[in-house]
């Protein structure tokens, strides 16, 4: 949603002076570019600043160490974070030109604006004035710059490079104005903007420097054997809350869970894989919240197959989307409509259309195959077999006989390039930002390929072709006003449910990933899959041992 980047006066406001910054670029005279939006200026910190080897003073009135996980650091540098629980604390150090927020819409952070140009392959960023680093050196675009170039140096292996496939060229216009060239326009750049910022002298510095950031909390010291600490920023007492963070090493969530019960940690990071391991265990304090997974059943409707039949496939089709916004689906399943989360600005909706209404034109009364289906399933995922257990069940009271084969990883995959199944139980990791085009656009990014097999079947419901390119028509470009693009949402949510209703595919959901408190910690984040820890500053914590144990 981008009520946070164009449409109001304020936003229309700077984009005329970051359009009038231009101007002076190109008349060789940009000094100083884009005055801070009103209310948007940030204090310098109070704590000093984080140097190698040093330590910065106690805050005043603490409440209390909070003690996190991550597995052992390979390096302090965030852009080479490559596991969710070291990105979830580098989350609290360092901030990005934009912000992904709860509901996929993006906010501002370092940055003021973006402007688009040349057809939307020229994009200058303006940054916010009077931001320092937690060393007190003030932010430039060189530092972004720097970062940037590092970051799309073909031999680097930083996760930050998805979605920054399409920059050409990245240099400083003046200190607090940078311009980015790209291959083609990209309307979904800003999403791709919330790369950690960090000085560009320390890009090569050494990997246990403490690295200063621009957020809440500032790397205080690292010990190898003691963890990390952080501490928080500009303190104050009209804003009482967590002061210190103690991060620790463990091997894994298990090791980590193991140290939750013997009061060594306080808060535990848990993936989709290990939440259901424990989201059982009613004494365990949980907070579930959607993850980057998307697990989703695939209808093989090849020639000779039970589901090439259009009415078979429809009436399966049916009690899959019935099934899955029952009460009945396990609880470590968030379910949506998109390959995003329920929310998204291009997929809300306050009158969704149900699957079943598209279906229902199909055929009057039900038909199904004379032989069971067969649903195949990694045997190794004991998540999807328990799902396609209860789906299959689904499909034998509805009238359709349908039996659950497990297969090991290599004969599962083979199984579906060869197309011997009816119906497989698919999972796949969807990009760090919204891609509403993901499961109908024609290539894929290599990172999520696990949803390959849906390029295969073409087929679906009648009409499948015509409603998916309607729905890639629809899709904002920068040559567009972007503040239409509230408008257009009803058209892209129409298309896109028609698409889905008509494709070979149904949605499930997307398996939760959870955080297990101890006692004590006092009060709850508002996590969500781009920020785990949100809300981290209010918690509160017990000097007492905790009590609880899983």
């Amino acid at each position: 949603r981008m009520r946070h980047l164009t449409g109001s006066n304020g936003d229309r406001s700077r984009a005329r002076r970051l359009a009038a910054a231009v101007l002076v670029v190109v008349l060789g005279l940009l000094s100083s570019a884009c005055a801070a939006p009103a209310g948007t200026t940030r204090a310098a910190p109070t704590l000093a600043a984080t140097q190698p080897g040093t330590t910065a003073p106690e805050p005043a009135g603490a409440s209390g160490v909070l003690r996190l996980w991550w597995p052992t650091p390979r390096s302090l540098n965030p852009l080479t974070a490559a596991t969710p629980a070291e990105r979830a604390v580098y989350d609290l150090v360092y901030e990005g030109l934009c912000r992904i927020e709860a509901d996929d819409s993006v906010s501002w952070q370092l940055a003021e604006n973006l402007l688009f140009l040349e057809g939307g392959r020229q994009v200058l960023v303006a940054l916010r004035q009077d931001i320092t680093f937690h060393d007190g050196t003030p932010l430039t675009a060189g530092d972004v710059v720097g970062v940037m170039t590092a970051i799309l140096d073909p031999a680097s292996t930083s996760p930050w490079r998805e979605g920054l496939e399409n920059v050409v060229s990245v240099r400083t216009l003046n200190d607090q104005v940078l311009e980015i060239l790209l291959a083609e326009p990209d309307p979904w750049l800003a999403w791709a903007l919330v790369f950690p910022v960090i000085p560009a002298s320390y890009l090569d510095a050494d990997p246990f420097a403490p690295v200063p950031g621009t957020g809440p909390y500032a790397v205080r010291l690292y010990d190898p054997d003691q963890g990390l600490t952080l501490i928080r920023q500009a303190v104050s007492e009209t804003e009482p809350g967590l002061d210190e963070i103690l991060v620790k090493a463990y091997a894994d969530q298990r090791e980590a869970m193991k140290a939750l019960e013997q009061d060594e940690l306080d808060l535990v990071l848990l993936d989709g894989q290990a939440l259901p391991l424990y989201s059982v265990r009613s004494s365990l304090r949980l907070d579930r919240f959607a993850s980057g997974e998307l697990l989703l059943f695939l209808c093989n409707d090849q020639v000779k197959r039970p589901l090439n039949d259009t009415a078979v496939r429809s009436q399966v089709k049916l009690v899959l989307e019935s099934w899955r916004t029952a009460p009945e689906l396990p609880e470590w399943i968030a379910t949506g409509e998109t390959g995003q989360l329920a929310g998204s600005w291009l997929t809300r909706t306050d009158e969704p259309v149900a699957a079943a209404a598209i279906l229902s034109g199909h055929n009057t009364q039900a038909v199904w195959a004379d032989k069971p289906l067969q649903l195949i399933v990694p045997s190794q995922d004991a998540r999807r077999h328990e799902l396609a257990t209860a789906a299959a069940g689904e499909l034998e009271a509805a009238g359709q006989a349908c039996t659950v084969v497990p297969l090991e990883p290599e004969p599962f995959w083979q199984a579906l390039l060869e197309g011997r199944y009816d119906l497989a139980l698919l999972s796949a990791t969807l990009p760090d930002k919204p891609d509403p085009g993901l499961l109908i656009r024609e290539s894929r990014p290599l990172n999520f390929s696990g949803l390959d097999s849906l390029a295969a079947s073409r087929g679906g419901l009648d009409g499948f072709e015509t409603w998916r390119d309607r729905f890639l028509s629809l899709k904002a470009t920068p040559e567009r006003d972007y503040s239409r693009a509230e408008q257009l949402s009803a058209d892209w949510q129409a298309a896109w449910n028609e698409a889905l209703a008509r494709s070979n595919w149904s949605i499930v959901g997307y398996p939760c990933q959870g955080l297990a408190y101890s006692s004590r910690v006092l009060g709850q984040l508002r996590p969500n899959r781009y920020h785990p820890y949100d809300g981290m500053k209010e918690l509160w914590i017990w000097s007492s041992p905790s009590s609880s144990s899983y």
